[in-house]
């Protein structure tokens, strides 16, 4: 796999120019999870029961007779994360009948086994494209992954090639190499991310611990100091791993773009402050059909321009919604 962006600059676009007052990777992160406005949106709740015994929520967009467009979010976010909505609105603006996926226990009830979700998790969604498949025969689906869920995305469109089931797909702002993203998360300004997110993933963690008897060692808080401790210690063994090393090296996206055989879009910013350059795919690695719109600007899951900040745009749910329209 290579390992420098020699070949990047050729995937450059001129189309997104960040806002004057945001061009600060860090800021084009942030912001919008603090001040962006939430959409109210007219969504219905399905509770979507698993063959295992546990369950997923999804959130519908009135029918409007359209094909499916199925959005998948970041770690530890959910509906009320700041990208759904406008993503959401995107696909409906498209003419696409859309859904969002809750992962397990991300809804905000707890999940009925000790297992929750991870980066490699291609059987939940699997199910859910199944279950779509199955009511709706006649309607081509096509999936938008956030982060995390880009993840999943990719590794699933990898595994399955040609059986994908999937019209298009878009990934956004993916950990490519997740090792590498854990590494980075540990260095510098990048660690109030990991704050943020080891926050969340403990507070959820210590409420399953309370509600059912776990088949791992209970790790001491002190312990858990880094997002790769969390994964070494809970994510991978709850979910058959024999670490995090092996996690990440069984569920990094990058080794399966190879074998994607579906149309999709990957949107990546190359300043994005949850990893480095050097993770990004190379014009080589991506097969026929698989495109990458790579900007030097947008940090993670940003892409804000405009120049008034109470007014502010987002570029990335303009890109989403012209591939969709294709």
């Amino acid at each position: 796999m290579p390992s420098d962006q020699t070949d990047n600059e050729q995937f450059q676009s001129p189309a997104f120019h960040p806002a004057w007052w945001l061009r600060n990777p860090h800021l084009q992160t942030m912001w919008p999870s603090r001040f962006r406005h939430r959409q109210k949106l007219p969504l219905s709740k399905e509770r979507l029961e698993l063959p295992d015994g546990d369950f997923l929520d999804l959130a519908w967009m009135p029918d409007n007779q359209g094909d499916i467009c199925l959005v998948l979010h970041g770690l530890e976010g959910s509906l009320e994360s700041h990208y759904p909505a406008g993503l959401i609105q995107a696909a409906t603006n498209s003419h696409k009948h859309a859904v969002f996926m809750h992962f397990r226990g991300c809804s905000g009830e707890p999940n009925r086994l000790p297992r929750r979700y991870h980066s490699g998790e291609t059987g939940d969604l699997r199910f859910v494209v199944e279950t779509i498949k199955q009511r709706y025969p006649d309607k081509r689906i096509h999936v938008v992954g956030v982060s995390l869920g880009g993840n999943v995305l990719l590794k699933y469109l990898g595994e399955y090639g040609a059986d994908s089931m999937l019209e298009t797909a878009i990934a956004i702002s993916v950990p490519y190499d997740l090792a590498v993203a854990g590494q980075t998360l540990d260095i510098g300004t990048a660690k109030i991310y990991q704050r943020h997110l080891l926050n969340s993933l403990q507070a959820t963690f210590a409420e399953k611990v309370k509600l059912m008897e776990l088949p791992i060692r209970i790790p001491e808080k002190h312990e858990i100091d880094s997002i790769y401790n969390f994964d070494d210690l809970v994510t991978a063994p709850i979910h058959g791993f024999k670490g995090a090393d092996d996690y990440y090296t069984q569920c990094s996206s990058r080794q399966f773009i190879p074998d994607i055989r579906t149309p999709t879009l990957l949107i990546h910013a190359i300043d994005d402050p949850f990893m480095i350059p050097k993770v990004i795919p190379v014009k080589s690695e991506l097969p026929p059909g698989v495109e990458m719109d790579l900007q030097p600007h947008g940090g993670h899951v940003g892409f804000i321009y405009g120049n008034v900040p109470l007014n502010a745009n987002y570029w990335l749910d303009e890109r989403v919604e012209s591939y969709l329209s294709q």
